[in-house]
């Protein structure tokens, strides 16, 4: 029995193994001059094992974050990473005709004269993430000549004014 079970965990990482080793061949990593990789090892196999499917991959980073930009089902989409190498949120570019029915309405009604700069989908959140679960919400930007918002919709609900503030 204890054979067995060694045979089926040698396997399993053998597959895993396999697996991220096929992903990561497709992963571009930004070096800097002295050659040295500025995205880390555990980030691009954290990346290739939960999307795995993803194409055209590009990686950014700055003193705060590793962000991989690419497309999952055709829509571009973002992951981002902290530097402790933690996955914080996966985003996709969403349009208003993605919105709920009831957001579309709230923006037409009360934001008429606002531009939409951004709708960014929530298509998943770190198991660590502290706040309430807000995967499938879309997070939207949205300005005049005086003021920018920013605003949650969750599934199946109206607009929820986060951030209202005066452009200086």
């Amino acid at each position: 029995k204890l054979e067995i079970m060694k045979k089926l965990f040698i396997s399993s990482m053998f597959v895993f193994l396999s697996a991220t080793m096929v992903v990561n061949a497709s992963v571009k990593t930004i070096k800097t001059d002295d050659d040295k990789e500025k995205i880390s090892t555990p980030v691009l196999q954290q990346f290739g094992y939960t999307f795995y499917n993803a194409k055209n991959v590009s990686w950014t980073f700055n003193e705060k974050f590793q962000k991989a930009t690419f497309y999952l089902d055709g829509k571009k989409t973002f992951a981002i990473y902290d530097l402790d190498n933690n996955f914080l949120v996966a985003t996709q570019l969403s349009s208003i005709n993605d919105l709920p029915e009831i957001a579309k309405n709230d923006l037409a009604k009360y934001y008429s004269g606002y531009k939409i700069n951004n709708i960014l989908k929530v298509v998943s959140r770190s198991i660590n993430y502290s706040s309430d679960d807000d995967t499938n919400s879309y997070w939207i930007d949205l300005s005049n000549n005086e003021i920018y918002k920013v605003a949650v919709v969750f599934p199946n609900s109206s607009l929820n004014i986060l951030k209202s503030e005066k452009i200086k």
